[in-house]
């Protein structure tokens, strides 16, 4: 059956020229995804990627103009149903990479380009929307095989969680997928510099939206990093996201202060790892944490002359 219906729906795809009929060929597919899984796709995902491609570069039949309509042609409409359609093309990949998983992700490299362009702040909400629903859904889907993409995601979902259109922020709100893309980052890293960068964006996903993270299974990986080793940038978004932790008096990092006494005086020596600034706020809370925890006798540690 699907040998029959699937060489039939994709050459009428490919003929279509009403951009109406292809959303709903979007659509239905779709649906039938979630229904029926990838077995309905399996011998056909080159062709509707490339159909889906042609969408997105603007290059489908349905999306070329028609001389025979010239002078008839509502522009804000067809705005609308070209709007329709990207959302519609956006659909599908995302339901193809939850369908398909991690052997979606060579045609996502393939998307991402295109599908990120339409997140900028020149971009109506609906796109901006979609954008980013889609790139939540494929990194869902494909999982561990996102990592690769982890920065230019992250700082994409770092913005949109800062978008003043609540739709947008709800649709950046993918932090366990993000987090889960993150956790290699963490473990055997031969470029240390990698793993400080991981540290910085847990650090600011921590800072943007602290109750979006899961912190006690989160802060025991990124405390187990610390301090970081080459890129002392990422100590900004670090201590920030540490000082703010303690000030809110957060129970797992009141629980581990021994732990992060030694992180303190590690980075406070060699000199040169902490920004000026960031070097004072962190004598503030070590002297705070001497006066409140004094059987630890901090004053009689490494990190006594900090305090004096």
């Amino acid at each position: 059956m699907i040998g029959v219906v699937m060489p039939a729906v994709l050459k009428m795809w490919a003929e279509e020229d009403d951009k109406m009929v292809v959303v709903q060929i979007s659509q239905e597919l779709v649906d039938t995804l979630k229904l029926v899984g990838p077995v309905i796709v399996a011998d056909y995902v080159d062709v509707i990627c490339q159909h889906l491609l042609e969408i997105f570069e603007k290059k489908a039949i349905c999306q070329q103009e028609n001389d025979d309509e010239d002078g008839l042609v509502d522009e804000d409409e067809q705005a609308e149903y070209e709007s329709l359609l990207i959302s519609a093309a956006s659909d599908l990949v995302g339901a193809l990479a939850i369908a398909l998983g991690e052997y979606f992700v060579n045609s996502f490299n393939v998307f991402l380009p295109h599908i990120s362009k339409y997140y900028k702040k020149t971009k109506a909400l609906s796109d901006r929307s979609m954008a980013i629903g889609c790139l939540g859904e494929v990194a869902f889907g494909i999982k561990g095989g996102i990592t690769p993409h982890t920065e230019v995601l992250m700082n994409l979902f770092l913005k949109a969680l800062a978008d003043e259109e609540e739709e947008v922020r709800s649709n950046a709100a993918h932090y366990s997928v993000i987090l889960t893309a993150l956790h290699p980052l963490f473990q055997g890293q031969n470029l240390q510099n990698v793993t400080d960068n991981a540290a910085g964006a847990v650090s600011r996903m921590i800072l943007a939206h602290p109750d979006a993270v899961p912190l006690d299974q989160v802060l025991p990986v990124l405390t187990s990093v610390l301090p970081l080793k080459r890129d002392y940038e990422e100590n900004e978004p670090v201590f920030q996201c540490l000082f703010h932790l303690f000030r809110s008096q957060n129970p797992w990092v009141f629980a581990h202060v021994p732990q992060f006494l030694g992180i303190f005086a590690r980075v406070l020596v060699p000199e040169g790892q902490l920004k000026e600034h960031t070097q004072h706020e962190l004598v503030d809370l070590i002297r705070a944490l001497n006066s409140q925890f004094q059987n630890l006798n901090i004053a009689g540690s490494e990190l006594g002359p900090f305090i004096c």
